[in-house]
């Protein structure tokens, strides 16, 4: 990703957290690139509050995709969109962690929810 569109990332990311598809899909037509992209600064000790996801109260990291918010939310329907448009289901941010494994650490969802995508993910193929 060029230098300077973490904001056009983090749009996309607030609108996956929201629930908003129509502008998920008004910003990734807009803007394919932000499927494949990476934020370039997230959370640090001294730079924690500007990272959180506060509707579901997670941090982003440098490296952090798309693609790990949509899964950290479990938007299913979102993750599925971003891997067909080339997301990187083993990208890894600066901690080291991939999306579905922030899927693992979402604190938002009742555990009948995650169960829910959990299932939905085995099923799906392109999660294997």
């Amino acid at each position: 990703m060029m230098a300077g569109n973490d904001s056009a990332l983090r749009k996309l990311m607030e609108a996956i957290v929201t629930g908003d598809g129509p502008a998920v899909e008004r910003l990734l037509a807009a803007s394919p690139v932000l499927a494949t992209a990476r934020l370039e600064k997230g959370a640090t000790r001294q730079a924690a509050k500007e990272n959180r996801l506060g509707g579901i109260g997670h941090y982003v990291y440098a490296g952090d995709t798309a693609l790990h918010v949509a899964a950290t939310a479990y938007r299913l329907d979102i993750v599925r969109r971003l891997i067909a448009m080339g997301s990187d289901v083993r990208a890894r941010n600066r901690r080291g962690a991939e999306p579905l494994r922030s899927a693992r650490g979402g604190r938002r969802c009742a555990t009948q929810e995650q169960e829910r995508f959990d299932a939905d993910a085995a099923r799906d193929d392109h999660f294997l």
